[in-house]
């Protein structure tokens, strides 16, 4: 997936995950795909990017979003995540940065983290942020 190595060149500052994710948490109509896009659209308009970067930065905040929700539905969150009310997840914010830096692979035509090294990602994260 040509793609995946566009979007992995793009610097996600983590806060703007965190932001994105917040917005539709707190909005039950915004979850989903089409709400989140939506969301991702809007927050880096704001940005007052050129186009080409601009759709490159949603892409890529869409993309890390998509892998951190595969990776969570396969189990790879756990200790780093809390269940809400239905359809919420409550995500530790390390697990966010981690998702936000991490190189995203391809598995099975769709976008993905290697676990393990994200795993690896997490825990130094946290050790340096003082929360192992």
């Amino acid at each position: 997936m040509k793609m995946i190595k566009r979007v992995n060149k793009q610097k996600v500052d983590p806060d703007l995950m965190k932001a994105v994710l917040e917005e539709v948490a707190g909005e039950p109509v915004k979850r989903g795909f089409e709400g989140t896009t939506f969301e991702i659209f809007q927050r880096v308009s704001e940005l007052g990017l050129p186009e080409r970067q601009r759709t490159d930065l949603a892409l890529a905040v869409s993309f890390r979003l998509q892998a951190l929700a595969r990776l969570m539905e396969d189990g790879g969150g756990r200790g780093w995540t809390l269940p809400g009310e239905p359809g919420c997840t409550f995500v530790h914010e390390e697990l966010v940065r981690a998702a936000a830096e991490e190189p995203m692979i391809e598995v099975n035509n769709q976008v993905a983290f290697d676990p393990m090294s994200l795993h690896r990602r997490l825990l130094a994260l946290a050790e340096m942020h003082g929360e192992t």
